[in-house]
This record gives structure tokens, C-alpha cells and sequence, in this order.
């Protein structure tokens, strides 16, 4: 008995070496991941407001979000890839990097020729584009184009949807029913862009399915887009910080006991008038 429990300690001492190894691994990719993220403070002079709420269901997640000025206009993106942990972080780092090259080499200003070459960079880059394919992963993304000059906002997504609030109302925008980088997503496939005018305090919000996939504990059915609505109608008038950390209160609410069960991030934006 005697030399079985010292086994067993043994046994429990070395995983609880490989668990901690395995452990301090993630937090430092975690540490990459976030550095992947852009600064907040990165559409200033573009945008009179911007909160972002970006959470991984893991220490890390396969959530992606993306924000940047060139010139006169802004470029806000939300992706949302296959999986969630370390599986979904490298996806994440694919897309980041794809992102950055479709911006600076293929343009910023149609935010549908960006999902365009996203799905065609995507499914190279993880060699599915080809019959040898071993793998099949991608995302969906919901990309904004803000052009202050002519006081607009032009939306394209890839099964992601934008969240318009103008005059007291909301109203969605339903992206293209396409996903980018998987098998059987076409290479030729073009995506739809819808360009919008703003005025002063119309606000926009995207956000990944993470959000309203929420299970409650106690009726058992999704948060969903309306309910979302109506949280966010409840909340118009407040700052868009404000209008997210209710958000967020409400789905605390709604899910109870119930395990997350994704990545959330949500995405909301004020452009200047």
C-alpha cells in the first residue's frame, strides 16, 4: 500500500508539472493573441465613440477583431473562426495575417472585395483550395467601411450581420449566406456591399454569433438577434460602453448556470459627423 500511494503521488506530482507547463504555454499565447488585437485608439479623428467587448471561452479563442484608419477613412472588422481555445487562436493568427495583407496590398475602401480576397487567401493558406485537402475550417466576418469625407458606412459580411441604430430605431443588415476559407466556399464567390449615410448619433454594431447563441438556463432557448434588440433599444440613449456592459449584464442573466458555450465579441462604433 505503502509504495502504491507513492506511485500515485509521483504519478500526481508530475501531472500537475505538465498541467502547469501546459497552462503557462497558453497564457503566454494569450499574451501573442492579444498583441494581434488592435489599439483602441486607432480610428481617432473617425469615429466619436468605440467599445469593444472581446471575450475568449478559453484563456484564449478564436475571435478576431480589427480597426484602423487610412486617411479619411476607417476599416472595423469582426471575425468569428472555426472553434474556440488553442484551435481557434491559430486560426485567429491565419486570418490576422491574411487581413493585414489584403489591406495594405489589395485596398481598404470595398469592404466586400476584402471578404472577397479574405476567402481566397484563407483557404490557400491552410492548402484548401486543392482536392488533397486534409482540413476544413474558415470563418464568417462582418467588415465596415467608414468614409468620413462622404459621411458613410458600407457593410459587407460573410454570415455576419450589422445592427444599425438611427433615430430612436434599429434595423438589421443580413450579410451575404457565405462563409469564407471553407471547402465549399467558392473562390469566384462575390460578396455584397450595402452603403449606408449617418448622421449625428447613429450608432453601429457588430458582433459574432457568440452573443446571441447564448443558452438560458432556465427556458432552454437561444438570447438570440431580437433580444439583443430589444436590450439595446432599452439602452440607446446611454454612451456605447455603457450600452455594451448591459449588454453583457443581460446575457450574464439570461445564461444563469448555463456553461458559456463561444467566444463572444461584440463591436459597437459612432462615427463622427
Amino acid at each position: 500500500m505503502e509504495r502504491a500511494l507513492a506511485q500515485l503521488n509521483v504519478a500526481n506530482a508530475e501531472l500537475e508539472k505538465a498541467s502547469r507547463y501546459i497552462n503557462d504555454g497558453i497564457r503566454y499565447a494569450s499574451r501573442i493573441q492579444t498583441a494581434l488585437l488592435p489599439d483602441q485608439g486607432a480610428l481617432s479623428g473617425l469615429v466619436d465613440e468605440l467599445a469593444v467587448g472581446w471575450q475568449p471561452l478559453d484563456i484564449v479563442g478564436g475571435d478576431y477583431y480589427w480597426a484602423g484608419a487610412f486617411g479619411n477613412k476607417g476599416v472595423i472588422a469582426v471575425m468569428d473562426c472555426t472553434g474556440h481555445g488553442v484551435p481557434g487562436a491559430f486560426m485567429t493568427a491565419v486570418v490576422a495575417s491574411s487581413f493585414s495583407r489584403i489591406l495594405h496590398h489589395h485596398g481598404h475602401d470595398d469592404p466586400a472585395e476584402m471578404l472577397t480576397q479574405l476567402n481566397r487567401l484563407v483557404k490557400s493558406a491552410l492548402r484548401q483550395d486543392r482536392d488533397s485537402a486534409v482540413s476544413n475550417d474558415g470563418l464568417d466576418a462582418g467588415i465596415c467601411v467608414v468614409d468620413r469625407d462622404k459621411g458613410t458606412v458600407t457593410f459587407a459580411g460573410a454570415n455576419l450581420p450589422l445592427l444599425v441604430a438611427e433615430h430612436g430605431s434599429f434595423r438589421l443588415l443580413r450579410g451575404d449566406r457565405m462563409s469564407l476559407g471553407y471547402l465549399d466556399s467558392p473562390e469566384d464567390y462575390r460578396f455584397t456591399a450595402q452603403e449606408l449615410p449617418y448622421g449625428k448619433g447613429s450608432a453601429f454594431y457588430l458582433f459574432t454569433d457568440g452573443v446571441t447563441d447564448q443558452v438560458g438556463d432556465q427556458v432552454h432557448q437561444l438570447f438570440g438577434r431580437k433580444r439583443l434588440q430589444r436590450v439595446l433599444t432599452e439602452v440607446a440613449d446611454r454612451p456605447l460602453t455603457e450600452q455594451m456592459d448591459m449588454l453583457f449584464q443581460h446575457l450574464a442573466a439570461w445564461r444563469g448556470d448555463e456553461r458559456r458555450r463561444d467566444d463572444m465579441t461584440f463591436l459597437a462604433f459612432r462615427p463622427l459627423a
